[in-house]
């Protein structure tokens, strides 16, 4: 996306909606959201006079009179310079805030794939669940660039991480596949001398009153050597077990990711 002119029209959308049921008022301030608009009163919301914000607004505002609200749409020729610079620093903060999540996610998703080739674990399973992580990642970016009107700082920040992402993922996946060609190991049964390898993933969205209890219930189970995948009892754990927990906001939940690896 091109960075929006100063000194443009800009457009505030006005609604109204029942108070309940909350969906309909959730899914309207979900959509002001996504649009990149700035909340400055309530059920108030200023943007950029592009053509996607007002073909967005207007399906918000169908939206709202479809639910048993109204609304309307205010255009705005010109604002005061000072006021405008301060609305466009305020938008700028949102998507920076915006993609320093992105950021986080991309370097964490770096280290663990740094983590599993030292371990000389980073199979065709790991590199495809890289590459899941790392094209959610890529969404995500492209989503908060759409809003991004005004090119905050932290885009091209993003936009680096994510290509020495892509870079590492590239790299660390070619050695990983060659390596099991030229061993013959793909689709081979391994020897029965050999070393067990056991690999097992769950991942879930969890609630923020549910991350603790089920945390408490993992390190209960760990504790009693035994754990349990989908109600499945896995056998007793050798001390040589890794536990690895990471917690992801993503809009008012928290992501569980629970691998065990030994």
């Amino acid at each position: 996306m091109s960075k929006h002119p100063i000194g443009q029209p800009w457009l505030t959308a006005i609604y109204r909606v029942p108070t309940k049921p909350s969906t309909l008022r959730v899914g309207v301030w979900k959509q002001a959201k996504e649009l990149g608009g700035l909340a400055i009163q309530q059920s108030t919301y200023l943007f950029p006079d592009t053509p996607e914000v007002r073909l967005g607004l207007s399906q918000l505002m169908r939206q709202v009179e479809q639910g048993g609200g109204e609304g309307t749409i205010l255009e705005i020729p010109s604002i005061d310079p000072e006021k405008e610079a301060q609305f466009v620093a305020d938008m700028d903060r949102l998507r920076d805030e915006e993609y320093a999540e992105v950021a986080e996610d991309l370097e964490e998703i770096i280290s663990h794939i740094d983590r599993k080739v030292a371990r000389g674990t980073f199979d065709e399973s790991e590199i495809e669940d890289a590459r899941g992580d790392l094209d959610r990642a890529r969404a995500l970016f492209e989503s908060i660039t759409s809003r991004d009107y005004f090119v905050a700082p932290q885009r091209t920040r993003v936009l680096e991480v994510l290509q020495r992402a892509q870079a590492c993922l590239e790299e660390s996946s070619t050695p990983a596949l060659t390596s099991n060609i030229a061993s013959g190991s793909q689709g081979t049964a391994p020897p029965e001398d050999a070393a067990p390898a056991v690999k097992i993933k769950t991942r879930d969205v969890l609630a923020r009153a549910d991350i603790i209890e089920r945390l408490h219930q993992i390190v209960d189970e760990l504790e009693r050597d035994q754990l349990a995948v989908n109600e499945t009892q896995v056998g007793t754990l050798p001390p040589s077990a890794v536990l690895e927990v990471k917690f992801l906001d993503r809009n008012g939940k928290r992501k569980l990711e629970l691998e065990v690896e030994w």
